[in-house]
């Protein structure tokens, strides 16, 4: 389990950087996620952090906000054996299940958050493994968390021309190719 929750404190510390280099007028930016904008994103991201571990959502500045939240997640999983309450589907997993699907998701948000900014989306080597290897089964048409108003879009085609990031992102229902207007 400290190898996950290494990885997990990865993809957080990632997308910690990336977060606390928006600028003001990106804000509002949209994002691949239909009728988001990058506040939303970020806000969305913060209230899903509290909701498993607890405690009042970090209110003001949004980078601050989420700072805090990423703070508690590492801090709540650390040493954490018993099932975790998931309050979207109101269901107990276990810390690995947890853990595998949120790391997966900072990745995906992470790519969000750059292709939003237009700057590159590189994602460290043994990230994208590990969510190569959660996408298969989270976003497999079956799975409960697929779907509308669900966690997860339908997968977009696959294209044999994708490298490995492009073929992680249609798997979330991302269009590689989507920029901000």
């Amino acid at each position: 389990m400290d190898d996950l929750l290494r990885l997990d404190a990865c993809a957080l510390a990632e997308i910690r950087r990336v977060v606390d280099g928006i600028r003001s007028a990106e804000w509002e930016q949209p994002t691949p996620c239909a009728g988001w904008s990058v506040r939303a994103l970020v806000e969305h991201m913060t209230t899903e952090h509290v909701a498993i571990c607890g405690g009042t959502r970090p209110e003001g500045d949004p980078v601050r906000a989420f700072g805090l939240a990423a703070d508690r997640w590492l801090a709540f999983f650390t040493g954490r054996t018993d099932p975790v309450l998931v309050p979207s589907s109101q269901t107990e997993q276990s810390v690995r299940t947890v853990l595998t699907v949120h790391l997966a998701d900072m990745v995906i948000h992470r790519w969000d958050l750059l292709t939003s900014l237009g700057r590159e989306a590189r994602v460290p080597e043994d990230l994208l493994v590990a969510s190569e290897a959660v996408a298969v089964r989270a976003t497999d048409p079956r799975s409960p968390l697929v779907g509308e108003g669900r966690a997860y879009r339908p997968a977009l085609p696959a294209d044999p021309g994708d490298d490995r990031i492009a073929a992680l992102v249609r798997r979330y229902g991302r269009d590689p190719h989507w920029r901000p207007a």
